[in-house]
């Protein structure tokens, strides 16, 4: 194999491991930020149904609208908890085999222009898999993200137009 062929090989790998690795840093954060939108759900959906018995245990009363805003915005945040944890659970990514004992001994036998033109290949194919997977997940990671704004908009809303039209604080 010539210098110029196997330096262009050693560059081509070289800028899609670069790649490769950012992308993985962006799966990374995209996993972080559905996990933490699981906990704010979990704490949010905790939050309401204390506040819920806590409410119902005073003899409150809900009128047919404030219950059905309620089964509207804990049906968004199960929603958005629902896919948050399904972005997070998913199957995973591709990964780069080498070691692996039976591709590493594969990979051993092949000579230097295959085994460098292989690597490119595994390479571009896991990073091109990858790529729609993660596509994919952030489109659910902003609907669930979504799901979730609008539920505390309208519990918020409720929350305070609640308070003004009643004029009490319970």
């Amino acid at each position: 194999m010539q210098e110029e062929e196997r330096n262009r090989y050693k560059i081509l790998i070289d800028r899609g491991n670069e790649v490769f690795e950012r992308l993985n840093g962006h799966i990374s954060r995209l996993n972080d930020r559905a996990i933490s939108l699981v906990r704010l759900n979990f704490l949010l959906i905790t939050f309401i149904s204390t506040v819920i018995l806590y409410l119902l245990d005073r003899d409150w009363r809900p009128s047919a609208n404030e219950e059905y805003i309620l089964i509207f915005t804990i049906g968004l945040l199960i929603i958005s908890l629902v896919i948050s944890l399904f972005i997070y659970k998913l199957s995973p990514y591709n990964e780069i085999n080498v070691f692996e004992e039976g591709r590493f001994n594969e990979l051993m036998s092949m000579s230097e222009k295959r085994l460098l033109s292989n690597n490119l290949y595994d390479i571009r194919e896991a990073y091109e898999s990858n790529v729609k997977k993660y596509k994919t997940r952030t489109k659910g990671f902003k609907f669930s993200y979504y799901c979730h704004i609008i539920a505390v908009g309208i519990l918020i809303g409720a929350l305070i137009i609640n308070l003004l039209v009643r004029g009490e604080y319970v």
